[in-house]
């Protein structure tokens, strides 16, 4: 078989062969935080492994998810996991547990859902759970108005099990294309009435996000856990394989939404320059322009440091999609050495969020 007649037609294919993947992180191989996220939000969103977020209901079951090397066929090296850890054993009508990946608008926009030429679309991943039954996946656009939902079956219990979902091109709703929140794609571990839908496989004007055959996963404590990784969302007549980008295009890919360091030096400076003022200011840029301006998280003051010696304590004193600025106390600079901003002392992390 040759290559157009494998892969469909390449002119549904963004810059070729390449970058066909729609999703960031779809083999779970980057993880910044390096932590674990419990999942008992309610209508916010607690973050895992880069792109990965998990979506649950206050007051009831908690999951987390983290990033696992239990590894699926095909050469996949990591995967996401979910675990339960207090259940939900009878789903009220709000309850609902969903793991998602949120897609920038700029990268969905090529689908063209929302016009007359909206393009077919497959999602296919591995998938592995505790337990058997129906599933779900759904897309939905930004304004959680327009769903589609599918069924998917995990047949045996704790086994990789390859799925494919084909995805008509929504012709209406509006689908946001610029670097805001252009689609969610979402995979249901559990889901009360408001969110179930009986129809499948076709574009609704509805906020739904399970069948109602979705199995409830979430009905057992510390023993149920589910598996995904290999997650490729692709415009194209059939699905193509995995799409291996290399670690260092995926780590960037993900660093236009997240960035998380511990040390870094920034350019030499000398006292004498700052002789005049109390503060002078150090700019660290991001290798990465982000999707918007991030809100920067310390998990302690830093320092301004020769590597040597804490000298004053920073504040941020401005950011921008590329750079962050400090200030810090130029008296007490010594002449001609270089300065750094230090957060590896006692567990100093610095982190810019621009997630969607």
């Amino acid at each position: 078989m040759g290559i157009s007649s494998a892969l469909g037609s390449s002119a549904l294919l963004p810059a070729g062969l390449g970058f066909r993947n729609l999703v960031i992180n779809g083999e779970v191989v980057i993880d910044q935080r390096a932590a674990t996220a419990t999942v008992n939000t309610g209508a916010s969103y607690a973050y895992g492994p880069d792109r990965w977020l998990g979506l649950g209901t206050a007051s009831a079951g908690v999951f987390t998810i983290a990033r696992s090397t239990t590894v699926a066929p095909d050469g996949f090296r990591n995967s996401l996991v979910a675990q339960c850890t207090t259940l939900d054993s009878s789903m009220a009508a709000a309850d609902n547990y969903q793991i998602l990946t949120h897609l920038e608008g700029f990268n969905v926009a090529d689908l063209g859902y929302g016009t007359s030429w909206a393009k077919q679309t497959w999602l296919t991943f591995w998938v592995r759970s505790s337990k058997t039954g129906t599933y779900s996946v759904s897309l939905r656009n930004s304004a959680i108005n327009r769903s589609f939902v599918a069924e998917y079956t995990v047949n045996v219990a704790d086994t990789w099990e390859f799925k494919r979902i084909q995805i008509v091109g929504d012709t209406t709703g509006t689908w946001v294309v610029d670097n805001g929140l252009g689609m969610r794609v979402a995979w249901s571990l559990g889901c009360g009435s408001d969110g179930t839908t009986s129809t499948l496989n076709s574009w609704q004007g509805a906020n739904k996000v399970a069948s109602t055959n979705q199995v409830n996963w979430m009905d057992s404590a510390t023993s149920r856990f589910f598996y995904l990784t290999g997650v490729q969302l692709e415009q194209n007549f059939q699905p193509t394989p995995f799409e291996q980008r290399p670690y260092g295009v995926e780590l960037a890919l993900c660093q236009r939404y997240f960035w998380q360091g511990s040390s870094f030096q920034c350019p030499s400076l000398t006292q004498s320059g700052f002789d005049n003022t109390l503060y002078a200011p150090i700019t660290f840029f991001n290798g990465v322009t982000m999707r918007a301006t991030p809100t920067a998280a310390i998990t302690s003051t830093p320092y301004v440091t020769d590597f040597v010696s804490n000298l004053r304590n920073i504040t941020s004193t401005g950011i921008t999609t590329k750079m962050l600025y400090f200030g810090y106390d130029s008296s007490k600079l010594t002449s001609l050495a270089a300065y750094g901003v230090n957060f590896n002392d006692s567990g100093r992390t610095l982190s810019l969020s621009a997630e969607l």
